[in-house]
């Protein structure tokens, strides 16, 4: 592996960012968040030639047409979804499928989600580490809710996570 410190997670607040990136020591920059703080972020690192990795909000489909396996791509939709805590912008934020495999795919979706082991990001048995920041988890408990308000129905969860 790399010696400790090669590579830093620092969480920071915006104010501290053009600071921090003009510091010689930093060579360059990884951010999942919104498209604002990723074109701020490639202003400053550009300016300071810093080399940066933008993982900017998408909004990726998971379209099921056809499958001989439901069960099994509901659990590969879970593990798409479940990944580095679902803050990728290639991870799947909706999940379309056909109404003949609906009922099938929600029952082992919600089978799957609700095998999800959450814990440490650095625990061999964690299947989903944390959010990026305490505001990223209040936002999306925000969003259920409100999509529950809206209409939605929720299958399972829904709720912050006593840990």
């Amino acid at each position: 592996g790399l010696p400790r410190g090669v590579y830093t997670n620092i969480y920071m607040d915006s104010k501290d960012t053009e600071k921090i990136l003009k510091d010689f020591r930093v060579k360059g920059v990884s951010l999942t968040g919104s498209e604002g703080a990723g074109a701020s972020i490639a202003s400053i690192a550009g300016e300071n030639l810093k080399r940066q990795v933008l993982e900017l909000g998408g909004n990726d489909p998971f379209v099921v047409l056809d499958t001989s396996d439901v069960k099994k791509l509901a659990q590969q939709a879970v593990t798409y979804r479940t990944t580095n805590a679902g803050q990728v912008c290639t991870s799947p934020k909706r999940i379309i499928v056909l109404e003949e495999y609906y009922d099938d795919f929600v029952a082992a979706a919600k089978e799957a989600v609700e095998n999800v082991t959450v814990g440490n990001y650095d625990d061999p048995n964690t299947d989903m580490g944390p959010m990026s920041s305490e505001s990223a988890r209040d936002d999306v408990l925000k969003q259920i809710q409100d999509a529950v308000a809206n209409g939605a129905t929720l299958v399972t969860g829904g709720e912050k996570l006593d840990r």
